[in-house]
């Protein structure tokens, strides 16, 4: 499924004269036609690292000489030439990063959505208590669907309603973590925990038992108080890299990332008299 899509790079590269074009002309067409090519089949399927590492070969080998079969020794890594302009490199983003954010589109839509597809994901890869299954299963996409899911829900923050989809351990309700996380507590020690965060209402306000309280206060967390519940709002989830809590790709790749510090001297190659082709 991801092969042909490798095969569609080559006979793109093969057709374009390499060698007839410019270091920021070859660039250009990296960025603007090589990366947007496996787009729609890394939104659904995970890349394996020995893919990608064959198509970066062949984008890194047109990139430097031309021709995606021919090799040149560089003194600058793959990973440095990645970076962002104000980072030093020339801006072309890597294919690990491309995929999983895609993915997390995905995984976001199945936590969130209310389509038939996302539905039949949920019914499918759920467990009784509504939360994911962990363990292998035969599917083309959700191993890929499962990695992301983790990266989304690290990255995400339940808006209290009246409590009732928000689970008490594993969900975070009280502020970058979850319980779970907070006291490191692994899958199987809170196995038979299921309680929903609505079981701790009094008067639509949440109640923390003063054992919770404790070992919250040694771990250095101090919950707003009091905690509101709205009985007649629902619980939903929030996108903590966005100011305004929506998801979108372009923010899912900026928070996995690697970034960098930036450079002093990117605005001295970035002159707006002189056209992109003709900077490097």
């Amino acid at each position: 499924m991801v092969t042909p899509v490798l095969d569609k790079i080559k006979k793109k590269l093969t057709c374009w004269k390499g060698r007839n074009l410019s270091f920021q002309g070859r660039n250009i067409l990296i960025k603007s036609v090589l990366c947007s090519i496996p787009i729609y089949n890394m939104a659904i399927y995970k890349w394996p690292s020995s893919i990608i590492k064959e198509a970066e070969k062949i984008i890194r080998n047109f990139l430097w000489t031309g021709d995606p079969s021919k090799r040149r020794i560089t003194t600058v890594s793959w990973e440095k030439t990645c970076k962002l302009l104000q980072e030093g490199g020339i801006g072309i983003k890597q294919l690990r990063e491309i995929n999983l954010s895609m993915q997390m589109k995905l995984a976001w839509s199945i936590l969130n959505g209310t389509d038939d597809f996302s539905m039949l994901m949920r019914s499918k890869y759920t467990r009784r208590n509504g939360r994911f299954i962990h363990y292998y299963k035969t599917s083309s996409i959700w191993a890929g669907i499962k990695e992301a899911l983790f990266e989304v829900t690290t990255r995400s923050q339940w808006i209290i309603g009246n409590g009732n989809n928000i689970d008490i351990w594993r969900d975070n309700w009280l502020g970058d973590f979850s319980l779970q996380q907070l006291m490191q507590l692994s899958d199987q020690d809170i196995a038979g925990q299921n309680s929903k965060l609505s079981s701790m209402v009094t008067e639509n306000v949440i109640t923390i038992p003063r054992s919770l309280s404790r070992i919250l206060e040694y771990l250095g967390v101090s919950p707003r108080s009091p905690i509101i519940c709205s009985p007649q709002d629902k619980d939903y989830i929030i996108w903590c890299p966005d100011v305004k809590g929506k998801f979108s790709t372009k923010s899912a790749f900026e928070s996995i990332r690697r970034t960098r510090p930036k450079v002093s001297w990117y605005k001295n190659i970035l002159n707006n008299f002189i056209h992109r082709k003709l900077l490097l």
